[in-house]
């Protein structure tokens, strides 16, 4: 997918299932670089807000879906927090396991409640091939299934 096409089906998302953040505006950043991560959402100044997708990866459109959702519901969060808080938390993030694994949780399962249970899912049985201890930081396909059918999004 071109990096035109993918910033149409972000602008998609957002106005579909991110009312928060239909006017701010986020940086497409789409890379071929080899990167560990999929993606990221980094929120770097107050005014800079920077998306970061893997086009190494070789995403479906399903699985892009799956991780836009994922990374807008960190910027949803980081909106709810205010931009302080969300530096203090970045540095949490790369500092504690544990702090990470729970960050993760909260934007997966906010993915999974505004309705993209499917796409994590596929999303998350391709990234699980690539990295086999994934669940270090990341729900499994397994834990995004189960929630998604324990909520009745499935």
């Amino acid at each position: 997918m071109e990096k035109l096409e993918l910033k149409k089906l972000v602008n998609k998302i957002i106005k579909k299932s991110f009312p928060i953040l239909k006017e701010k505006e986020i940086n497409l950043y789409y890379s071929k670089i080899k990167y560990q991560f999929s993606g990221g959402a980094y929120w770097i100044l107050p005014f800079l807000r920077v998306l970061f997708i893997n086009r190494k990866r070789n995403f479906t459109v399903k699985e892009l879906k799956g991780l836009i959702a994922h990374e807008l519901c960190h910027f949803e969060i980081y909106e709810k927090r205010g931009w302080i808080l969300t530096i203090i938390n970045g540095i949490w993030y790369y500092l504690s396991p544990k702090f990470r694994r729970k960050e993760e949780d909260l934007a997966e399962k906010l993915a999974i409640q505004k309705g993209y249970a499917r796409e994590t899912y596929v999303l998350t049985l391709k990234v699980q091939k690539i990295k086999k201890n994934i669940s270090k930081y990341y729900a499994t396909a397994n834990e995004i299934k189960s929630y998604a059918k324990k909520i009745g999004k499935w």
